[in-house]
């Protein structure tokens, strides 16, 4: 088939989590109010759906620039206009590469989240503790590989039909886990 008659695969979502089983953005997630969280699922669903390369973000979905280029961030605004902002990166690559890197299709890796007063930016030492999550992120596929695989887990909006490990109904999060079936690559 034609490249530009193939249907346009979605990606997936998959969250950084520490080898101490911590993951930063699922923490900020869930300290952020209702309607933020709800937010970022949305644009996090959309983008995905979409893929990334087609995405134009409408402020909501940015790339980054400087220091932090090649990194994206989701935004949304919360009461008293706090700004909170979701750091992802792209998993993209050959098939040999996504199987290599334990991934069935690209995906969207979040790996954490801040928040600031409006008008206000964030420090460079900011951005240099998510760059750390990143680094720490992309040390099992560097030589000394070990199966990172564990140390992601699929993310579903909560509108997609599957039979969750875990359901959190405040934030419509649902989480499956490395070995589920992907609802969407069952279509």
């Amino acid at each position: 088939m034609p490249a530009a008659s193939r249907p346009i695969e979605p990606w997936d979502v998959v969250y950084y989590r520490t080898d101490d089983e911590v993951v930063p953005a699922d923490d900020f997630l869930d300290a952020c109010p209702t309607k933020v969280s709800a937010q970022f699922a949305a644009v996090l669903d959309d983008v995905a759906e979409a893929p990334p390369p087609r995405y134009s973000g409408g402020g909501r979905w940015e790339a980054m620039h400087g220091s932090m280029g090649g990194y994206y961030e989701v935004r949304a605004q919360g009461p008293r206009r706090e700004q909170f902002r979701l750091f992802c990166i792209l998993e993209n690559g050959t098939p040999e590469e996504m199987t290599r890197r334990g991934l069935s299709r690209p995906a969207i890796a979040v790996i954490t989240g801040m928040r600031k007063p409006w008008m206000t930016p964030f420090s460079e030492h900011d951005y240099e503790a998510v760059q750390g999550f990143v680094r720490d992120y992309w040390r099992p596929v560097n030589p000394g590989f070990r199966n990172w695989s564990v140390n992601v887990y699929r993310w579903h909006a909560w509108r997609v039909v599957l039979a969750p490990i875990a359901c959190d109904t405040t934030s419509r999060r649902v989480r499956t886990y490395e070995n589920a079936v992907h609802p969407r690559g069952s279509q």
